[in-house]
């Protein structure tokens, strides 16, 4: 957890510091080891929010399966 945390916080810092910009297309992709339109939807939510803010139009989004080896999570 620790490392999606991180790099969560690194990449919403990162799109803060991106210019303003006018209509540039963006594509939002994610890994995540639960899936489901309504989890994609909110784990993309804070990311979505802040591109739109910044000028850009988000094109699609897409999110696959990862690689887990939690028992718990594990098929």
């Amino acid at each position: 957890m620790w490392v999606y945390v991180t790099l969560a916080t690194v990449l919403l810092d990162l799109v803060d510091n991106l210019p303003q910009v006018a209509n540039k297309k963006a594509f939002i992709f994610s890994i995540s080891a639960m899936m489901g339109k309504d989890k994609v939807d909110k784990d993309h939510l804070t990311l979505r929010e802040k591109l739109q803010s910044k000028g850009y139009i988000i094109i699609d989004e897409f999110a696959c399966h990862g690689f887990n080896n939690n028992s718990f999570l594990s098929k």
